[in-house]
């Protein structure tokens, strides 16, 4: 028996075909006589079914009149063959080769009597079975057949003379009889001859092969015993699952570990026990198992018990095959790792919360053991390093992991190295080491450690911890470099610089400030205000802003506004103020820049006349007119009125006495109208000889009357002038809120021109026109 025995536990029934198909394979006796007679027995009967069915359908076929007979002849010879094969399977093998000799015999016998006594098949016949029973019951058996098979032919040859039996040769018979004894008892005598020795040969070896086989049966059971001991008695889980998956047999170990009893393991499926995150890959697992196409599993994995918890696993699964190779179960040993699961959870959690921790933060971390092995390189060291720690030896360090002295190109001479002197038992403090990675700028750190010690004292290593200063570095020369680059820019922008405290006093100023102010030296100007300065009337103004900027936290950006003097003239700067703010982002003051725009502020004003006044009249132009013009009528001034006036004789002046003359009168005219005309009235030249006067809520009446005052004027300046008379042709007209200003302009121009026409001024409509 194998010692993986095939699982079973009760005998199944056996089945119609299990039942059939075990009839041809003899079994197996431990009596080596008895297995030759066994195997001998069961070919001889399974010989003659064929022969006989082989028989009876050529004679059938020959002689149809004889198929019935033959056919109950196939019958009864199969299903004594059948019985005697039955017998035989179950160890009745010398009952079942006297009964095959009967049944032969009386076969024979039969057939003799039912064809005419004895005959050349009948002789026949009695031969095989005498040979028969030689072989199969040995030499009494052989003998007693002959002498039966003797007799029966000599009964038959009395009968035959009888009358009982159709007649035969007797004396053919008779010789056929003796030959056949003595034929038959010769090849007896020889056969068993042949037969013991032969036997016997096969007797030794089967007696061997009958000692080996117990020697593999007493080491069988054994290894069975051992198997079993182990199997109960192991502390690791074992079960025995069919290529289903329904586990058939589970030791106590496994039992114990899921809560199942062994009955309740045998009505389940393996996957019952598998957590649902690891059920895919089981039965992936499983099939490829089975299949042959994945070999002994050893893994770890997550198992549900009895009572729901989960628990884990150390699993070593196997396919156990046949001699044939045929798969036969699976064998599964399992340990309940839980605890030892949580243990190295709750490790690797504190170990990850080290290495988190480590690694986040903002400080660099190195250590070493008592040898000088680095044995911690955190994130942040691996970050400014460059690399990870390596087994190098400390007088490589500095060379290898580039640390220099504070002026970043020294070395670091070994001994200096803040880990080798922790390493040696010295507490470091904030040592100044600059770490000069490829590819990376400078970095400035201060080191802190020192060594550690186990609880007997014993040093385990040294540790450093690097906090990187670079930022302050960099502040500090940054700060050095912004001071210079303030000196500078204080020293040569020309525009004025100040800074001011919460009661608007200097606390410093740049030289352009300083010059501007009357100062020889900018330190003159502490603690003084723009009181000390300018005159009040910038003075004052210029105090209230800053107060408001330091109340509001509000700056002013670009402000334009005037400096007033008190012994120089007025001039005009665009100013910018902010509050000063501490580092606490309080407020402690003002400082603004003020740059002179006067040059500026005069070359606006200059083109800002020339954009809306006539450079010959000095009067307002086309394109200033028609912008009030659309400003008004969308106003609020109604009733406007509007005045067009021509320069008469203008185009003759020009021709006969040339364009001086006629730039002349566009002059005097413009004198006129400028006289007479009110401040507020818009006065323009909006062509060659045409002007236009806009007059803003002014009705027709007093329109009138402003053109009385335009007469008189006009009047009055030609009587003090020696040279030609100036002539002007007008037409007035008046919209109100209900009208359109342009068609005003357009009806005031239709009365100028008709003015001209009649050589008169024309105001209309008016009563007195």
């Amino acid at each position: 028996m194998d010692h993986r025995r095939t699982p079973s536990h009760q005998p199944r029934p056996r089945s119609l075909g299990s039942t059939v198909s075990s009839l041809f394979a003899p079994p197996s006796s431990a009596d080596v006589a008895q297995s030759h007679t066994t195997w001998l027995l069961h070919a001889i009967l399974w010989s003659l079914i064929p022969c006989v069915i082989l028989v009876s359908i050529v004679v059938m076929i020959a002689l149809p009149e004889a198929t019935l007979r033959w056919s109950l002849l196939t019958v009864i010879v199969t299903a004594v063959s059948l019985v005697l094969l039955h017998l035989n399977r179950r160890g009745y093998t010398h009952i079942a080769s006297v009964l095959l000799i009967a049944t032969l015999w009386v076969l024979a016998t039969g057939y003799a009597f039912t064809s005419g006594g004895v005959n050349a098949p009948t002789i026949g016949g009695y031969l095989i079975i005498i040979f028969l029973a030689g072989a199969l019951l040995r030499e009494r058996g052989g003998i007693a057949t002959a002498v039966c098979s003797s007799l029966a032919v000599v009964a038959m040859v009395y009968a035959a003379q009888a009358g009982y039996l159709p007649p035969s040769p007797i004396h053919r018979t008779v010789i056929v009889i003796g030959v056949a004894n003595i034929l038959l008892i010769a090849i007896l005598i020889g056969a068993q001859h042949w037969i013991i020795r032969w036997a016997g040969r096969i007797q030794e070896r089967l007696r061997q092969e009958l000692e080996v086989r117990r020697q593999a049966e007493s080491a069988l059971i054994e290894s069975e015993l051992r198997f079993r001991t182990v199997f109960e008695g192991s502390a690791i889980g074992i079960a025995l699952v069919d290529l289903h998956g329904n586990p058939i047999e589970t030791n106590p170990a496994l039992q114990n570990i899921f809560g199942y009893s062994a009955q309740e393991f045998e009505s389940m499926h393996f996957t019952e026990v598998v957590h649902p995150d690891e059920m895919d890959q089981a039965r992936a697992f499983y099939t490829g198992l089975i299949n042959g196409q994945r070999g002994q599993l050893r893994a770890e994995a997550r198992c549900i018990r009895k009572d729901g918890r989960v628990i884990w696993c150390n699993t070593d699964t196997f396919l156990v095959c046949g001699s044939n190779d045929e798969p036969r179960y699976v064998v599964s040993m399992m340990e309940d790792i839980t605890e030892r699961k949580h243990a190295e959870e709750a490790l690797q959690r504190e170990r990850e919360f080290t290495r988190t921790l480590l690694d986040n933060l903002a400080d660099g971390v190195v250590a070493c053991d008592a040898d000088g092995k680095l044995v911690l390189f955190n994130r942040i060291a691996r970050d400014w390093h460059g690399m990870a720690p390596a087994g190098d030896p400390p007088e490589t360090w500095a060379e290898r992991y580039h640390l220099y002295d504070a002026d970043c190109t020294t070395p670091l001479p070994t001994q200096e190295i803040p880990l080798i002197r922790a390493l040696r038992g010295e507490t470091v403090h904030d040592a100044h080491v600059v770490i000069r990675a490829p590819g990376q700028p400078a970095r400035h750190v201060v080191v802190s450690g020192g060594p550690f010690f186990d609880k007997n004292g014993d040093m385990l290593g040294a540790v450093v911890a690097m906090h990187d200063i670079t930022a302050r570095k960099q502040a500090e020369q940054a700060l050095a470099r912004e001071q210079y680059l303030m000196r500078i820019l204080m020293d040569h922008v020309p525009d004025s610089i100040y800074f001011k405290d919460r009661q608007s006093r200097f606390i410093r100023i740049n030289q352009a400030a300083a010059e501007r102010y009357g100062f020889s030296d900018p330190a003159q100007a502490i603690g003084k205000t723009d009181f000390d300065v300018f005159t009040p009337e910038h003075a004052q103004p210029a105090y209230e802003d800053e107060q408001e900027i330091m109340r509001t936290g509000q700056p002013i950006v670009a402000k334009e506004e005037t400096e007033t003097w008190t012994n120089r003239p007025t001039a005009w700067v665009s100013t910018t103020k902010m509050p000063l703010r501490d580092e606490a982002g309080n407020i402690m003051g003002t400082f603004g820049v003020s740059r002179d725009i006067t040059e500026r502020k005069r070359t606006e004003e200059k083109l800002l006349y020339l954009s809306t006044h006539d450079v010959l009249t000095g009067l307002y132009n086309r394109a200033y007119f028609e912008q009030a013009l659309a400003h008004l009528t969308h106003g609020e001034q109604y009733p406007i009125s509007a005045v067009m006036i021509d320069v008469d004789r203008m185009k003759l002046t020009n021709d006969t006495l040339g364009h001086a003359r006629g730039d002349e009168l566009l002059r005097r005219t413009a004198a006129v109208m400028k006289a007479a005309f009110r401040e507020n009235d818009i006065v323009a030249r909006i062509g060659g000889d045409e002007f236009a006067v806009l007059l803003p809520q002014t009705d027709m009446r007093t329109a009138a009357d402003v053109l009385d005052r335009l007469k008189l004027t006009l009047a009055a300046h030609n009587s003090g002038y020696e040279g030609e008379s100036l002539s002007l042709s007008i037409g007035v007209a008046t919209a109100s809120e209900y009208s359109i200003l342009t068609q005003t302009i357009t009806r005031a121009d239709q009365l100028m021109y008709r003015a001209k026409r009649e050589r008169r001024y024309h105001i209309g409509p008016n009563p007195r026109e």
